[in-house]
């Protein structure tokens, strides 16, 4: 059989012309995904690195952070107890200080160093260190440390910088020598400065004085009343032979000891509180708070240059100056507890603690106006407050609403003492007016029965009536307030006021830096002060040594207020100090 013949299938068409081609489109699209891929794949690289970059720029940010806290962290336990609050510059951290940071991937870590600034006493310029292993120098004080600490963390590296700010000695923190009448010799703790132990040694007077001082001449008289001295990492009271503070009928002589303090804070045994009178002796306290007969004394004659240490001892009071119980405590031995609280503008005693010399108080000079002169005195105290500071230490403010304060952050008003002018109540501790100024003296001091009580207005400077005459003085002092206007109750009235210069300005905590806690002139109609410019003159402590002779006193007078802190009263003691500042990201130098 034979099969058909099979045919040959007919010729495909010709596709038309728009076709031809194609497989070139084909091509380019599959080169140009191609190419879109790459970019993109590329672009996912880029992400992936710039990720990784910020990672470890902030791991190293953290761990430069980890470094400033790490080295603040020795440079606050560099204190003489694991609890202590007294530094010890020996036991700073000096050199290069390292660490890792663990977690952070990749790992970050830091190296930092420090820089110790120290300040001249002595108006040179100051000076700056790495080491403070052999102490500070002579004529310097350690100011602040800047600590710069390099955190790196893979390929990246930041740092980071801050100051810690001291507070040392020439800050308000109590601690400074003792000196006798005539300043020819002081106080001494004759303790072993290692390994004291705890038992009980020897106060003693010596003739060896040097300007700065060792830690066994260097006392702080504390808010409950000790005069301490901090030896061997341990602190040390002044302690009184007779618990009463009484020396007992037909006794007196024995020795004062250093015993370590029943309390640094709070509440002391009576043996170990002090008082100040008016003549500066250190006068044992009684159980009621009062002044006992007993005072500290120098057994080394006036005038003696040289002497070995010889034992103090506490003895019946003589009263009186006197180069055996009279005492010169340094400006920066401390107020004991005159200051105030914070944010009050006065404590119990009504006192005016100056800010630079800060174991001072203003005073009205020899506790007598007719000296038109007020001086910044050791301030004068026992626990109880009826018993000192008298009237020449006392300060009352008695705002006046009447007046236009040029700022709401001060308060117009008169400054004075409570010195009743009839003699009655001279040299004791009158208290401020409880009800106000009046014109009426019976109102002054409810309950005293006395008649012509005045007190004594604080003037700037001004023709002073103290010595029945009109003297021109230059200086603050104090005068009869003119109560025959008061209250102020016109426009004339208070011109009147203000034509006497018996209206001050008190600052408080807000006010701009140059004025804040200080007493300022009142500037009346004055276009400076109406224009926001309240730069006038403050009540200041005038410079050491100028008061009374050859003591170590200050008389008060008035300077531009330019924010010294000899012009600033009753402030806190951590004013203007702040522990850590100026934290920023310093450059890196090679990126």
């Amino acid at each position: 059989m034979t099969r058909p013949r099979r045919q040959p299938r007919p010729p495909r068409p010709l596709r038309p012309d728009g076709e031809r081609g194609s497989i070139l489109l084909v091509l380019a699209f599959i080169v140009f995904s191609g190419l879109i891929l790459s970019v993109v794949l590329q672009g996912a690289v880029f992400q992936l690195d710039l990720g990784t970059t910020l990672v470890q720029r902030d791991n190293a940010l953290q761990a430069a952070t980890a470094g400033v806290q790490a080295v603040l962290a020795e440079v606050r336990g560099s204190t003489s107890t694991p609890s202590g609050t007294h530094g010890v510059v020996g036991k700073l951290p000096c050199g290069t200080t390292t660490g890792t940071v663990p977690g952070g991937r990749p790992q970050g870590s830091y190296s930092v160093t420090l820089e110790y600034q120290l300040d001249s006493t002595t108006g040179g310029a100051s000076e700056t260190t790495r080491c403070l292993g052999d102490g500070v120098p002579a004529d310097y004080n350690l100011s602040d440390v800047v600590i710069t600490s390099v955190g790196t963390a893979g390929s990246a590296r930041r740092a980071v910088q801050s100051t810690y700010n001291f507070l040392t000695t020439y800050k308000p923190i109590p601690g400074g020598q003792i000196l006798s009448y005539d300043n020819l010799d002081c106080l001494y703790a004759d303790i072993p400065s290692t390994n004291p132990g705890t038992g009980s040694y020897a106060l003693e007077v010596t003739t060896n004085c040097p300007t700065t001082a060792p830690a066994q001449e260097t006392f702080s008289y504390n808010a409950n009343w000790t005069l301490q001295v901090i030896v061997g990492g341990t602190a040390w009271c002044v302690t009184n032979p007779y618990p009463s503070g009484n020396v007992p009928s037909g006794g007196g002589g024995a020795a004062a000891t250093l015993e370590p303090c029943s309390a640094t804070t709070g509440a002391a045994p009576i043996y170990q509180e002090w008082g100040i009178n008016d003549s500066a002796p250190l006068q044992g306290v009684t159980s009621g708070g009062g002044a006992g007969n007993t005072c500290l004394t120098n057994p080394i004659p006036s005038g003696t240059k040289s002497s070995p240490a010889q034992q103090v001892t506490v003895e019946g009071c003589n009263g009186g100056f006197s180069q055996t119980q009279t005492w010169q405590m340094d400006a920066t031995v401390g107020a004991g507890d005159a200051a105030p609280s914070a944010g009050n503008f006065f404590g119990p005693t009504d006192q005016l603690v100056n800010f630079q010399q800060f174991g001072r108080c203003l005073d009205v000079n020899g506790q007598s106006v007719a000296n038109n002169s007020l001086i910044v005195y050791p301030c004068k105290q026992f626990p109880d407050p009826s018993v000192q500071p008298i009237w020449n230490q006392r300060w009352c403010w008695q705002p006046l609403p009447q007046a236009a304060s040029p700022s709401s952050q001060a308060s117009a008003g008169i400054l004075y003492t409570p010195n009743p002018t009839n003699g009655s109540y001279n040299n004791t501790a009158q208290p401020c007016a409880p009800n106000g100024f009046s014109s009426s003296s019976t109102d002054q001091w409810p309950g005293t029965g006395s008649t012509n009580v005045v007190p004594e207005c604080v003037v700037p400077e001004g023709y002073s009536p103290n010595n029945g005459g009109s003297t021109w003085v230059g200086k603050p002092f104090a005068m009869p307030c003119n109560l025959s206007d008061w209250p102020p109750t016109s426009t004339a009235d208070l011109q009147k006021l203000e034509s006497e210069d018996m209206v001050w300005l008190q600052w408080g905590a807000s006010a701009p830096s140059n004025l804040s806690y200080s007493y300022s002139a009142y500037p009346g109609n004055d276009a400076g002060y109406a224009n926001g410019d309240y730069s006038g003159d403050c009540l200041t402590a005038g410079p050491l040594g100028t008061a009374t002779g050859g003591d170590q006193y200050s008389f008060a007078a008035m300077t531009a207020c330019d924010g010294a802190w000899t012009e600033k009263w009753n402030t806190p003691p951590s004013y203007g100090v702040t522990p850590v500042s100026d934290t920023h990201e310093p450059v890196l130098s090679g990126g």
